[in-house]
């Protein structure tokens, strides 16, 4: 595994680590997250607190994931401002419901943004709704049998060199 490149996405910090009630002054490596805004065909569809590396994974992972496009056309970010702008041909209902919406309120870690019909409004006058209001996943009917173990080891080979270090990044 090549070396990762820690400059954004982790700094050297001093702590003070204990053993066996015994303490001691060290420097140790931290994960950083900064705020991270992801759009679709222009589209905000999450600001969310994320490790800034990987960003554009970040972003086609999310929009796929979310169910708010079948495929990606390109992924470009902004490494000044921490958006990730995706682009797709194949968007969903789920992107279709909030495409001409205001993005409102963002909530905990995980983005988490609520849609509304007026012109941002937070009034409980205004309809709202979330990505978490679109219709659930439907089942998938396949052949394909997974072993638990080839579930582990592919888990395994998708840690970071960060995250061994740290403990502490979100990965896409």
């Amino acid at each position: 595994m090549a070396e990762e490149d820690y400059s954004k996405a982790a700094e050297l910090m001093n702590a003070v680590k204990v053993t066996g009630g015994e303490s001691e002054s060290i420097k140790d490596l931290s994960a950083l997250e900064n705020q991270v805004t992801i759009l679709l065909n222009g589209v905000v569809v999450t600001a969310q607190v994320a490790t800034i590396s990987n960003l554009d994974e970040l972003g086609a992972g999310y929009v796929i994931t979310e169910g708010l496009c079948k495929d990606i056309k390109s992924v470009k970010t902004d490494a000044g401002t921490n958006t990730v702008y995706v682009t797709s041909d194949s968007v969903t209902e789920n992107f279709t419901k909030i495409k001409d919406k205001t993005a409102v309120t963002q909530t905990g870690t995980s983005g988490g943004i609520e849609y509304t019909d007026g012109a941002g409004s937070k009034s409980g006058s205004s309809k709202s709704g979330s990505l978490s209001d679109a219709p659930v996943s439907r089942v998938i009917d396949s052949d394909i049998d997974i072993e638990i173990e080839n579930i582990y080891r592919a888990t395994k080979e998708i840690i970071s060199d960060l995250w061994t270090k740290t403990g502490g990044v979100h990965c896409s």
